[in-house]
C-alpha cells in the first residue's frame, strides 16, 4: 500500500495549494470603472500563473514522478507555510480592505476576474487534480477502513475551503492593489528558493513569456499587454509578437478553404516522357511561342489553349512541379524573392472552385502564406479587425480582394511573383469578369502568369496578341509515345508478336490522326484496341474497331454506354449513378474502391446494406482487383481507380471531367442504357451506408482533412432529403459502426451502445446529426419513458436534449442543434434541469452543459440569434440559473450560490445587443434584440427570489 501512502502524503499539500488557487479567482475588476482596473486584475492573473507553474515544476500532482524533494519533511514544511501566509493575505477581510484596496462585490454587480494567462495552466492542474483525488480514492477503498495510517487526517479534509469562506473581491484603490500584487511575487519567489528550478535560465520572467507564447486568443493577448505595461518591456515584445502571430494565422486560416488545391492535387500525372518539348526551344516548322524564353524573361500573361480533353490541366500541373521551370522563373526573378502560386478552376467544383471569389482567395491565400509580412498592407482593415479581437473575421470582399492585389501589384513590393491560373474558361458566370480580374494582375512588371482555357471567344478575344500555344498542334509525339507504349506494352504484341511493326505504327497513325490532338480521346481510343488485342482481334479488326469511333468526345461517351452488353446495363447504371451523385454532393471529391466494392458486390440492394466485417489487407486488394475488372466490363473506362490498385486505401472517380459533363447533360439519364428499374434505389442511401462502412473500417484519427463521423452525417442529412424512410435501419448501421470503433479503437461513450434499443441508437443519432423532420416524425416521450440503461454506476441517463448539445456519438460538440429541434426536444418533455451522470460522480443538467459551452463562456461559434434563441428556450422552461458545484461540500443538496450563471447571461446578452446591428435583415435585428432585453429582464427579476 506504498501507493496510498505517497498519494496521502501530497494530498495535505495539494489542498493547501489548490486553496491558494481559489482564493486568487476571487478578485476582480468592476466592469463600471475603467479599464485601468481590469489590467490589475490580469496582472494579479500573472501572480496565479507562476504558481500554477510553480506546481507543474514540482509535478504536485504525479503520484509517481514528483520532485523527490517534496518528500523532505523540512522543505514540505517550509512550503506549506509559503502557501498558508498566501491564504492569510488573501483571507484576512480587514486587511485586504485597508491596506491592498479591494472591497466586497455587490450580489449584482458585474465583475471581470481575469483568467487571461492562466487559464491553459488552470485546465490542465485541474485534470491533473481529478486524476489525483482518483488514485487516493480508488486505492483507499481498495485498503482496510479500519487502518486509519492511509486516510487523511481530519486537519487534512478541512483544508479545502467551505463555499461559504468564499469572498468575491472588486479593486477599488490601484496603487494600493499594486502592493497586494508586489506581496504575492515576494511570496512566491520565497516558494522558488525554497525549492529552487533545477533547469539553468529559469526565472518567472521565461515562465509568463512562455504562456504568453501558447496563447490564441488576440483578446486574452491584448489583457496581457495592457499587463505588462507595468512589467518588464519584453512582455510586451514578445505579447506584441503573439499577437502578430495570431492575427496572421487567423487570416490565412479565413482566406484558406478546404478545396483550395482539390483540383490540381487530382489531376493524373503525365505519361512517362510526354510534355517535356513544353520547355525546350519550339522545333522548326512548329508555330508557338517559347515557354521557356517567356519563363525566363517575359511579362504578362502566356496563354495555353486546346480543345476539351487535349490535356491542358495535366501540362499545367507538370509545369507547374518542375524543377526547370522554378529554376527559369528565378533567372526573370534576378535576385528577388519569388513566390508561385496556383489556383486550378473546376466548373463542376464547388462555389470556391468556379468563381471569381474563389480564384482571388485562393491565390492571396497562397501569396500570403508565403509572405506573411505583406498582410498588414494588403489586408489593412482584415488586420485591423484581427488585432482588436475579432474571431469571426469575414472573407474580404470584392473590393477589399482588388484593393489587396493592388498593393501585391505596387512598385514598392519587393519581390517577382509568377501565377500559374488552370481552367480560366470555367467560371461559373460573366466569363469576361473572371478575364478582367486576371489581366488586372499584370498591371505591375514583377508579375507574371501563365493561364490555361479552351479557346471560347471571350479568352480569344482577351489573349490572341499574348504569347501562346494551341495544345492540339504539339502532342502528336507524345500521342504516339503513348499509343506505343500502350500496344508494345501488351502481351498479345510485346511476347507473341503477332503484330508487327509497322501495323503497330498504321494504328498509332489511324488513332493520331482521328484523335485531332485529343490526349482524352486517345486513351479511350487506346482501351477500346486493348479490347481488340485481349480478344486477338487482327490486324484489320483492329483497324475497324479504331474507325468506328466517333471523333466527338460526346459521340464517343454515347457510343460507349451504348455498347454495353445488357446484362450489365443494371450494374453500370448503378455505379455512374452513385458516383455522379457523389461528386454532385461533394462531401468526398472520390469515392472509397472498398467501399464501392462492398456495395456493389450485394447490387447496391439498400436491404442488404448495413451487415459490416472486416477484411485484411490482402482480401482488400484482391477485391480492388476484381473490382478494377469490372469497371472495365461494366463502365469500360468512364470510371477509374484514381490512385494504384496496390494502394491501401485507393479510390474511385471519372476517368476525366468531361465524363461527369456528359451525364449533366439534359436528358442524358433518360436514354435506355442509364435506366434502373428498382424503384427503391436511392443513391444518396447507398453512399451513406458506404460512409458507414468506411467509418467501421477506419483506424486513423480525425483530422482536419478527413473527419468519417463528419462524412457519415453529411449524407445521412441527403438521406433525410430523399428517401427518410430509409433513416431508421440506416442510423441503425451508423450506431454499429460507431459501436465496432468504440469497443476496439477509441473510448467514447458509444463503447456501451450495445446495451441500449436500437430505437433510442436511432432516436439519439436523429437528434445529434439535427434530422429534425425525422425526430418529429418520432415519439420523444416515448423515448423517454422507455427504461433506463444503467452505465458507469449512475443513476441518471443521458437525455435527448444532452445529445442535442452534448454529441457524444458523432463527436461534434462544437455544432449543437438548431433552435429548432432544442425547441421541439424541450416541448416533447426533455427538462433544462434534469440531472445527469457524466463519469462517476460528475453531475450536471442540460443548462449546465449549455452554460459551459464555449458559445456562453468562450468565443462565439454559433450565430448570434441562434444562441440568443437557445437560450431563451431553456430559460422559458425553467432553467436554474446557478450551477452544481461538486467541490461545494453541501452540492449533494440542491443550492443556489450568490450569482451562478447571471453574471454570465448579462454578458452574453449585452455582446448580442451590441452585435444586432451588423445584422443584414431587419427582422433579425429584431428578434435578436427582444430575446435579449427578455434574457436581461429575467436576469434582473431573478435577483429579487430568494435562493
Amino acid at each position: 500500500m506504498e501507493a496510498v501512502g505517497l498519494t496521502v502524503g501530497l494530498l495535505a499539500l495539494v489542498g493547501v495549494f489548490e486553496d491558494c488557487v481559489t482564493l486568487l479567482s476571487q478578485f476582480g475588476a468592476a466592469k463600471s470603472i475603467g479599464k485601468d482596473y481590469s489590467y490589475l486584475a490580469t496582472r494579479l492573473d500573472f501572480q496565479r500563473t507562476l504558481l500554477l507553474q510553480w506546481a507543474e515544476r514540482l509535478k504536485l500532482y504525479d503520484n509517481k514522478e514528483y520532485d523527490t524533494r517534496l518528500k523532505d519533511p523540512y522543505l514540505k514544511d517550509l512550503i506549506q507555510s509559503g502557501l498558508q501566509c498566501i491564504i492569510q493575505l488573501l483571507q484576512d477581510g480587514h486587511l485586504l480592505q485597508d491596506r491592498y484596496g479591494v472591497r466586497p462585490a455587490n450580489i449584482q454587480e458585474a465583475a471581470e476576474t481575469s483568467t487571461a494567462l492562466s487559464s491553459r495552466l488552470s485546465l490542465r492542474i485541474s485534470k491533473q487534480s481529478l486524476g489525483l483525488w482518483k488514485l487516493h480514492n480508488h486505492a483507499a477503498s481498495q485498503h482496510d477502513h479500519t487502518d486509519s495510517s492511509h486516510t487523511p487526517s481530519d486537519a487534512d479534509s478541512q483544508s479545502r475551503l467551505r463555499t461559504s469562506d468564499k469572498v468575491r473581491w472588486v479593486i477599488k484603490d490601484k496603487e494600493q492593489f499594486e502592493s497586494l500584487v508586489r506581496k504575492l511575487s515576494d511570496l512566491l519567489m520565497d516558494l522558488d528558493r525554497v525549492i529552487p528550478p533545477l533547469q539553468l535560465g529559469w526565472s518567472h520572467q521565461i515562465v509568463l513569456e512562455n504562456e504568453i507564447k501558447k496563447l490564441k486568443s488576440v483578446r486574452e493577448l491584448r489583457k496581457v499587454m495592457n499587463a505588462s505595461v507595468f512589467e518588464d518591456s519584453n512582455l510586451i515584445d514578445v505579447t506584441t509578437q503573439t499577437i502578430d502571430r495570431e492575427c496572421t494565422r487567423s487570416i490565412l486560416n479565413r482566406l484558406w478553404f478546404r478545396l483550395i488545391d482539390d483540383r490540381k492535387n487530382h489531376i493524373a500525372e503525365a505519361h512517362s516522357k510526354t510534355l517535356e518539348w513544353a520547355i525546350n526551344p519550339p522545333a522548326s516548322g512548329v508555330v508557338w511561342d517559347d515557354l521557356g524564353q517567356w519563363l525566363r524573361s517575359g511579362h504578362g500573361i502566356y496563354w495555353i489553349h486546346g480543345k476539351p480533353g487535349s490535356g491542358k490541366s495535366t501540362l499545367m500541373k507538370f509545369l507547374y512541379n518542375h524543377p526547370r521551370i522554378m529554376s527559369l522563373l528565378n533567372e526573370w526573378a534576378s535576385g528577388r524573392k519569388l513566390t508561385v502560386a496556383s489556383f486550378f478552376l473546376w466548373n463542376i467544383g464547388s462555389s470556391e472552385q468556379n468563381s471569381q471569389e474563389g480564384l482571388a482567395r485562393g491565390l492571396l491565400y497562397h501569396v500570403l502564406q508565403q509572405n506573411q509580412g505583406l498582410i498588414p498592407a494588403v489586408l489593412p482593415d482584415m488586420w485591423q479587425e484581427a488585432q482588436i479581437g475579432v474571431v469571426d473575421l469575414k472573407v474580404p470582399s470584392k473590393a477589399e480582394t482588388k484593393i489587396a492585389f493592388e498593393r501585391v501589384c505596387a512598385e514598392t513590393t519587393e519581390g517577382a511573383f509568377a501565377f500559374f491560373i488552370d481552367g480560366l474558361d470555367e467560371f461559373n458566370g460573366n466569363h469576361r469578369d473572371g478575364i478582367s480580374f486576371v489581366k488586372s494582375l499584370v498591371t505591375s512588371a514583377h508579375i507574371k502568369i501563365l493561364v490555361s482555357s479552351r479557346p471560347i471567344d471571350t479568352c480569344v478575344a482577351a489573349f490572341s496578341s499574348a504569347p501562346m500555344l494551341r495544345l492540339q498542334d504539339l502532342t502528336a509525339s507524345d500521342i504516339a509515345t503513348y499509343i506505343n507504349d500502350v500496344v508494345r506494352a501488351h502481351p498479345y504484341t510485346a511476347e507473341h508478336s503477332y503484330l508487327s511493326g509497322k501495323t503497330v505504327q498504321r494504328l498509332v497513325n489511324d488513332i493520331r490522326r482521328k484523335a485531332d490532338g485529343v490526349f482524352l480521346w486517345v486513351v479511350l481510343a487506346c482501351r477500346a484496341l486493348i479490347e481488340g488485342l485481349e480478344a486477338y482481334d487482327d490486324e484489320e479488326e483492329l483497324r475497324r474497331r479504331v474507325d468506328e469511333l466517333p471523333p466527338e468526345l460526346e459521340s464517343l461517351f454515347q457510343h460507349i454506354l451504348n455498347g454495353l452488353p445488357p446484362r450489365y446495363l443494371q450494374q453500370a447504371a448503378k455505379l455512374l449513378r452513385v458516383c455522379y451523385v457523389n461528386r454532385l454532393l461533394q462531401i468526398e471529391a472520390e469515392i472509397s474502391a472498398f467501399g464501392l466494392a462492398w456495395a456493389h458486390v450485394q447490387d447496391m440492394d439498400i436491404s442488404k446494406l448495413g451487415n459490416f466485417v472486416q477484411f485484411s489487407l490482402d482480401q482488400r486488394k484482391e477485391k480492388y482487383k476484381i473490382l478494377e475488372g469490372r469497371l472495365r466490363s461494366r463502365c469500360r473506362g468512364l470510371l477509374e481507380f484514381k490512385t494504384p490498385v496496390s494502394d491501401e486505401t485507393p479510390s474511385i472517380d471519372f476517368m476525366h471531367r468531361t465524363v461527369f459533363e456528359y451525364l449533366s447533360v439534359p436528358d442524358v439519364w433518360k436514354m435506355d442504357c442509364l435506366q434502373i428499374h428498382e424503384r427503391q434505389f436511392d443513391a444518396n442511401t447507398i453512399l451513406a451506408y458506404m460512409s458507414c462502412y468506411e467509418l467501421y473500417l477506419y483506424e486513423g484519427l480525425e483530422d482536419e482533412d478527413h473527419d468519417p463521423l463528419l462524412v457519415v452525417s453529411n449524407y445521412v442529412r441527403k438521406v433525410e432529403e430523399s428517401s427518410s424512410s430509409n433513416l431508421p435501419h440506416l442510423l441503425n448501421s451508423f450506431a454499429s459502426a460507431l459501436t465496432y470503433r468504440g469497443e476496439s479503437k477509441e473510448k467514447r461513450e458509444v463503447s456501451l451502445m450495445p446495451a441500449l434499443l436500437m430505437q433510442k441508437t436511432a432516436s439519439m443519432l436523429a437528434v445529434e446529426l439535427d434530422l429534425t423532420t425525422f425526430v418529429k416524425s418520432q415519439s420523444v416521450r416515448k423515448f423517454n419513458a422507455l427504461p433506463r440503461s444503467h452505465r458507469s454506476g449512475g443513476n441518471s441517463e443521458k437525455t435527448l436534449l444532452y445529445h442535442a448539445f452534448k454529441k457524444p456519438l458523432t463527436l461534434h460538440e462544437g455544432d449543437p442543434c438548431s433552435s429548432i429541434m432544442i425547441g421541439h426536444l424541450v416541448r416533447s418533455g426533455c427538462g433544462p434541469n434534469q440531472s445527469i451522470a457524466l463519469n462517476g460522480k460528475d453531475t450536471r443538467t442540460c443548462w449546465d452543459i449549455w452554460m459551459q459551452s464555449k458559445h456562453m463562456k468562450g468565443d462565439a461559434v454559433l450565430a448570434p440569434l441562434q444562441s440568443a434563441e437557445i437560450t431563451m428556450i431553456m430559460i422559458r422552461a425553467g432553467a436554474v440559473f446557478v450551477p452544481f458545484d461538486p467541490s461545494d461540500p453541501n452540492a449533494i443538496i440542491p443550492h443556489l450560490t450568490a450569482r451562478g450563471y447571471r453574471t454570465r447571461l448579462k454578458e452574453k446578452a449585452e455582446q448580442w445587443l451590441e452585435f444586432s446591428p451588423t445584422l443584414e435583415n431587419a427582422r433579425e435585428q429584431q428578434e435578436l434584440r427582444a430575446l435579449c432585453n427578455e434574457i436581461l429582464e429575467t436576469v434582473a427579476a431573478s435577483y429579487g427570489k430568494r435562493p
